[in-house]
């Protein structure tokens, strides 16, 4: 049995993830970001939008994930936990899991992310509803 296996990420943009760190504490994510700055030494990185639409930045804590080969301007699929009680009070990805997205069709796969989550939500509404019914 596999009782140590962590959990399965939740895909989530680099926005939303800013916007409810604090709520998302130790919690699994699979987030696709731009990767900005990367320092080598203290193992950490920082990550930002895609699309340049928010200027704000993400840390990345890149410990689990070396040797990273970090290109500043590419594209990264990050797995990891995030962690908002951070030692500067900033939340950080704590990444356990990367790869290299270059080419992806970014905007493709927002769209698809949301008709995935649609059709989820749709789900939902119907077993709620079927539920009442028996």
């Amino acid at each position: 049995m596999a009782w140590n296996l962590p959990e399965s990420a939740e895909i989530m943009k680099l926005q939303e993830v800013i916007d409810s760190a604090s709520q998302l504490n130790g919690k699994a994510v699979r987030l696709i970001a731009k990767l900005d700055t990367y320092d080598c030494v203290k193992q950490r990185a920082t990550l930002c939008s895609i699309d340049r639409q928010h200027n704000q930045r993400f840390l990345l804590d890149t410990r689990f994930i070396e040797p990273f080969h970090a290109r500043p301007g590419s594209v990264f699929q990050f797995i990891g936990e995030l962690d908002s009680a951070s030692s500067n009070n900033q939340p950080v990805l704590r990444a356990r899991v990367v790869r290299c997205v270059d080419g992806m069709d970014v905007a493709m796969y927002n769209k698809a992310l949301d008709a995935q989550r649609k059709f989820f939500k749709s789900r939902e509404t119907t077993d709620a509803v079927g539920s009442m019914q028996t």
